[in-house]
């Protein structure tokens, strides 16, 4: 995945790049600290990769608004093309409560 993002964000001006991952234990650790480097070594642009769960749980706290934060992620998810079909399934179980 990490991969596949740097390869489309280098034909573009993005400068940073954040990758949040359904996989909180990041097995490939060391494999995404290279290619992060690499990508800032080669076209400037900082990829950050972390567990979305943590992420959120951390980040979620400091937003003023919760709810206009939900509102514009939901309206992301249901407009960009490049979010796929089973990051909107994973969404709905996390909205359900089903998520694990």
């Amino acid at each position: 995945m990490v991969s596949a993002i740097i390869d489309k964000v280098k034909r573009t001006s993005v400068r940073r790049c954040y990758i949040l991952s359904t996989n909180e234990t990041l097995k490939a650790a060391d494999e995404i600290a290279r290619l992060a480097a690499d990508a800032r070594q080669h076209h400037g642009c900082e990829v950050i990769a972390n567990g979305i769960a943590s992420t959120l749980k951390y980040y979620l706290r400091m937003i003023s608004s919760p709810d206009d934060f939900t509102e514009n992620f939901v309206s992301l998810l249901e407009k960009d093309p490049d979010i796929n079909y089973e990051t909107k399934l994973l969404w709905n179980e996390i909205v359900d409560g089903e998520a694990a």
